[in-house]
């Protein structure tokens, strides 16, 4: 119900706490990745040169991608779930 759509939104939006992460990875297996000497570094000039707000670039449409994805699997695995029981034996 209601409650698992929440749950699973809610679930959708701590995952972009990964973001960052994702956003320095792609910097690092780009073209340029040679620039940087690790994750560390990447982050470092990243923020030196784009600002932090670089290391969220992306994160309305991802955002929205993971709480509406987690809200419907959350919601449907619950509902799915109540229908096979009825059939349990």
């Amino acid at each position: 119900g209601v409650v698992d759509l929440i749950a699973g939104g809610a679930a959708g939006a701590v995952s972009v706490l990964a973001l960052t992460i994702d956003v320095i990875k792609t910097k690092l297996q780009g073209e340029d990745g040679n620039k940087f000497r690790g994750l560390i570094d990447c982050c470092r000039q990243t923020v030196k040169t784009q600002g932090v707000g670089a290391l969220y670039s992306g994160l309305g449409p991802r955002m929205t991608r993971d709480v509406i994805g987690s809200a419907l699997i959350f919601g449907v695995y619950h509902k799915v779930k109540d229908v096979v029981e009825g059939f349990a034996l």
